[in-house]
C-alpha cells in the first residue's frame, strides 16, 4: 500500500471537531456571519488571499461553507455576541488563535441541548429534529492488489447517534469505511432497484474510460469530490430516513454498504463531544474519582500510621478508628497478654554452688482496684497516650470527674490491674566478699567427688546404695502415683 493520500484527516461534515491554528495577523481568506441567535460566527463565504492563493481554512480542506467557528482558543463562543466574535478574530494581540469549528447541525443540536431540560443528565430537547447521521467521503489511498496493481480507494467517514430515552443513555458511533469507485457503482444500481424513482434525480459520476492515468492526483481529487456531492444526496433520501439505522424502514443495501452491524455490535467512540455539558460532566467524573481514590489513599495512609504507636497523633488516630469500628477494637483488646505485659518477680534469686532451677512466674494479680470497663484507658496511658486525650475521651463516655482523676492517679503510681506494662526487674545483688570483721568464717568448699572407674566388660554395675538408692526410690514411688 502507498502513502500517498489526499483530503483531510478531519472534516466537519462527519461530525469531527477541526482545530486550524491562525497566526495573529489576517486576513484569514472566510467571511462571517452570526448563527440565528446572534451568537459565534458562520462561515458564509471563501475568499482568495491578496496573492491569489487559498487561506489557511479553505486550505485545509475539512472546513465547509456554514460551518460554525464555535471556540477560539479557550474562549467558548456560543453564547458571546457576534461583534465580540469578530473583534477577537481581528485582534492581532493573540499570538495564536486555535479555532475550532464544527457541523452546524452539530451546533445548533448541542446549543439546543445546552438549554433544554434533562433527565438523568439526557437532553430532552433539540434531539429529534437532527439527523442522527452524518458522513462524508473525506479522503483517498492508493493501495495494490494480488496482481500488483494499483487502484484508489475512498474513506467514507461516518458518525451515528442513538439516543435512548427508555434508559435515558445517548451513545454515539465514530467509523469509516474504504470503498473502490466500482463499489458505489454497485450501490447506486442496488438503490435504483430498491427506491425508483425517488433516486431519479440523483446522478451518480461518470465513470471517465477513455482518461488515461486515473491515477493522477488531480483526477483523484476531483472524482472525490464528486462523489462526495453524489453521497451527500444519497443520505438524504426521504428526510434522511435512509439512513435511521436503529429503524426497521432504512435502506438495507446501504446500511451493508457501511457496515453499521459490525460497527454497533463493537464498542461506541468514546471521544468527548464539543460544545456541551458533557464534557464538564466527564471531567467532572475524573475529578470526584481522583478526589474519591485520595481520600481513600489518606485513609489507608492514617490506618497504616495508626498501627504504630510512634506519635501521639498516630496514637490518637488510632483509638478513633477503634471506636469507629467495635469489632475491629474488640479483636484488638482480646489478643494474649504478651511477655511485656506480664508483672516480673523482682525478688533477687538465691546464691548456691549449683545450677538453679528455673522458677514458674507467678500469676498476674487480679484487677480489683480498677473497674473492667476502666482497663482500656489504662491501658491508653500505659501507651504513653496524652493525659489529656485520655480525659476527654472518658468524659465523652460519661465517666466523672472522680473516676478520671482516680484512674489517673492510680496509672502513674503503677496500681491497679494486671494488662498495665510491668517495672523493669530488679538486678540481684552481687555477692559481698567476706572481710576479716566477719563473726563466722566462711564454710571451706566440698571436695569435688573422685570420678568413678568405668566399669569392666562382662560384669554387671554394682547395685545402688545410700542416698542414691533413696534416689531411686523417691522416683519409682513419684511414678506409682
Amino acid at each position: 500500500m502507498s502513502a500517498k493520500f489526499s483530503g483531510a484527516t478531519k472534516d466537519t461534515a462527519a461530525g469531527d471537531s477541526v482545530l486550524i491554528s491562525l497566526p495573529p495577523d489576517g486576513p484569514y481568506g472566510i467571511i462571517l456571519e452570526a448563527d440565528r441567535d446572534g451568537h459565534a460566527a458562520a462561515i458564509k463565504a471563501f475568499e482568495r488571499m491578496p496573492d491569489g492563493k487559498f487561506g489557511l481554512i479553505q486550505k485545509h480542506g475539512g472546513v465547509h461553507f456554514g460551518d460554525m467557528l464555535y471556540q477560539i482558543n479557550d474562549i467558548a463562543l456560543d453564547v458571546v455576541p457576534f461583534k465580540e466574535v469578530l473583534l477577537l478574530v481581528r485582534d492581532r494581540n493573540l499570538i495564536k488563535k486555535n479555532c475550532r469549528f464544527c457541523n452546524a447541525k452539530e451546533y445548533y443540536r448541542r446549543k439546543e441541548s445546552k438549554s433544554a431540560p434533562k433527565i438523568g443528565g439526557l437532553s430532552l430537547g433539540g434531539q429529534e429534529r437532527v439527523n442522527p447521521f452524518m458522513s462524508t467521503i473525506r479522503q483517498t489511498r492508493l493501495s495494490v492488489d494480488g496482481r500488483s496493481k494499483q487502484y484508489c480507494e475512498y474513506e467514507i467517514a461516518s458518525q451515528f447517534r442513538v439516543v435512548s430515552r427508555r434508559v435515558q443513555k445517548e451513545v454515539v458511533y465514530r467509523w469509516s469505511v474504504w470503498r473502490r469507485y466500482n463499489d458505489f457503482d454497485e450501490l447506486h444500481k442496488n438503490i435504483l432497484k430498491s427506491l425508483g424513482w425517488q433516486v431519479g434525480g440523483i446522478s451518480f459520476p461518470a465513470p471517465n474510460t477513455f482518461v488515461f492515468n486515473k491515477l493522477a492526483t488531480e483526477f483523484i481529487e476531483q472524482r472525490r469530490e464528486d462523489l462526495n456531492v453524489y453521497w451527500q444526496q444519497v443520505i438524504t433520501l426521504n428526510g434522511g430516513q435512509v439512513v435511521e439505522f436503529q429503524k426497521h424502514h432504512c435502506q438495507a443495501d446501504l446500511k451493508a454498504f457501511l457496515e453499521v452491524e459490525k460497527t454497533m455490535q463493537g464498542a461506541p467512540d468514546a471521544s468527548p463531544d464539543i460544545i456541551t455539558e458533557e464534557a464538564s460532566t466527564t471531567a467532572s467524573k475524573r475529578s470526584s474519582m481522583k478526589v474519591n481514590s485520595a481520600a481513600g489513599a489518606g485513609s489507608t495512609a492514617n490506618r497504616r500510621r495508626s498501627t504504630g504507636a510512634g506519635t501521639s497523633g498516630a496514637a490518637r488516630s488510632t483509638f478513633a478508628f477503634n471506636d469507629a469500628a467495635p469489632a475491629a477494637a474488640g479483636a484488638r483488646t482480646a489478643r494474649p497478654a504478651s511477655a511485656s505485659f506480664a508483672p516480673v518477680n523482682t525478688a533477687p534469686a538465691p546464691i548456691s554452688a549449683s545450677v538453679p532451677t528455673p522458677t514458674p512466674a507467678p500469676a498476674p494479680a487480679p484487677s480489683s482496684s480498677i473497674p473492667e470497663d476502666q482497663l482500656r484507658f489504662k491501658k491508653m496511658l500505659d501507651m504513653q497516650l496524652p493525659e489529656g486525650a485520655v480525659r476527654n475521651k472518658m468524659t465523652s463516655e460519661g465517666y466523672s470527674n472522680a473516676e478520671i482523676e482516680k484512674l489517673i492517679q492510680m496509672a502513674a503510681g503503677g496500681g491497679g490491674g494486671g494488662s498495665s506494662a510491668p517495672p523493669p526487674p530488679a538486678r540481684a545483688a552481687a555477692p559481698v566478699a567476706p572481710t576479716a570483721k566477719a563473726s563466722a568464717p566462711a564454710p571451706a568448699p566440698a571436695p569435688a567427688p573422685a570420678p568413678a572407674a568405668p566399669p569392666v566388660a562382662g560384669t554387671l554395675p554394682p547395685k545402688a546404695s545410700g542416698a542414691r538408692a533413696n534416689l531411686f526410690a523417691d522416683i519409682a514411688k513419684r511414678r506409682i502415683e
